[in-house]
């Protein structure tokens, strides 16, 4: 008999599998005893309780500390991310930039917590905008589609496909990882053919994480069918995206989660909240996909904490994304009119693609911290 046996026979507690909470405890201890080695104390959990909460409690504080000093990496500079270089008047000068981007990536958030529960939201439509007065045939119609999808072949192909999303890629983005997000972010309205009076589901893959303007309207709720979009919410609520400052040598340096929108105050806040920290320096150049609506921002909320650091959109988006009719955004967020981020050669010294290249490489974690719950998601995104 294996010697495993005769121990289980024995009424050993352990088994002898290696498991995935296992490799989480791992990795979760590692990370706990490394953090605490670096400030020269001990790590201190409970004994009791289940193995799911014992090192609850070491993580909150470390994620409160990171919210309070910032990532270890906050400080970091190098060649490939500073240089220095000698203006008109003899001064040297230093040139600091950092780039910013959303990922389509979250975790759950509240859906009908005990708290909600008890001020009775529980009681609220899954149609957005309505009470709970579903009696109406065309919220009852909505059901029935989004049940009929949920039953189709789409489930079973959508699991298949984030399988192989399971595990990030050093490098390069697989067309099974593309496929599998955007199955998982999808915009997602029904509304009434005029026509028939049949309700309809319409369904985009993977919107793109852009910067929206607080209180700007949007879409004026017309399909291409001419009446209005109706949306509902069948399940958990999921956060919106991962928002990522990073230097252009690649060392992230923040990271925030974005619950609803990636609104661009919230985007500007987060920057500022970050530089403002002890230790930081100002960047001298914030590069931003959205940042012609940042600047309009900054200047219409006269937010002097931006002043003299330079906003201009990432080269990529600047050429292929952005009108060229538009005087404020060619005039004022062009990267072209900013000397200090080219080299003595005229091209450009710093990789203002450098976000979205990472979070190419973020997507490959996707699958892994989809379902986890906040405190593990923000102690995980700081390993990163």
């Amino acid at each position: 008999m294996r010697e495993e046996n005769k121990l289980e026979d024995a009424g050993w507690q352990f088994g002898f599998k290696l498991k995935n909470e296992h490799i989480w405890d791992v990795f979760i201890v590692l990370a706990l005893t490394e953090d605490c080695a670096r400030r020269g104390v001990l790590l201190d959990v409970r004994n009791d309780g289940t193995q799911a909460h014992r090192f609850l409690a070491a993580m909150q504080a470390h994620n409160d500390r990171i919210v309070c000093e910032g990532q270890p990496e906050l400080r970091h500079y190098c060649n490939t991310c500073m240089w220095t270089y000698w203006n008109g008047d003899g001064g040297a000068r230093k040139v600091q930039v950092v780039v910013t981007d959303g990922l389509s990536m979250g975790h759950p958030c509240c859906n009908f917590c005990r708290q909600h529960l008890d001020e009775g939201l529980d009681r609220v439509c899954a149609i957005v905008d309505c009470w709970k007065a579903c009696a109406l045939t065309a919220h009852q119609d909505m059901e029935h589609l989004h049940g009929e999808k949920m039953c189709t072949n789409f489930q079973a192909t959508k699991c298949l496909q984030k399988m192989h999303a399971a595990q990030p890629n050093n490098a390069m983005v697989t067309q099974q990882l593309s496929d599998a997000l955007d199955l998982e972010f999808k915009d997602e309205w029904y509304a009434l053919d005029p026509t028939t009076q049949v309700m309809k589901l319409f369904t985009i893959n993977n919107p793109s994480s852009m910067g929206e303007l607080d209180g700007t309207a949007v879409c004026d709720g017309k399909s291409e069918l001419g009446n209005r979009k109706l949306r509902a919410k069948f399940g958990h609520s999921r956060t919106h995206n991962e928002q990522i400052v990073i230097r252009p040598c690649g060392i992230i340096v923040a990271c925030a989660t974005m619950v609803a929108t990636e609104a661009i105050s919230n985007v500007l806040h987060m920057v500022k909240t970050t530089f403002s920290l002890p230790g930081t320096q100002k960047p001298e150049h914030i590069m931003y996909d959205s940042n012609c609506n940042a600047l309009h921002e900054v200047q219409s909320r006269n937010n002097t904490w931006f002043d003299n650091v330079g906003m201009c959109v990432n080269v990529f988006h600047f050429r292929t994304k952005h009108k060229e009719g538009d005087k404020f955004c060619q005039t004022q967020c062009n990267p072209a009119h900013y000397p200090e981020l080219l080299n003595a050669h005229g091209s450009w010294f710093f990789n203002s693609s450098i976000a979205e290249q990472v979070n190419v490489w973020l997507g490959g974690y996707h699958n892994i911290v989809r379902e986890m719950l906040p405190d593990k998601y923000d102690f995980f995104s700081t390993r990163w």
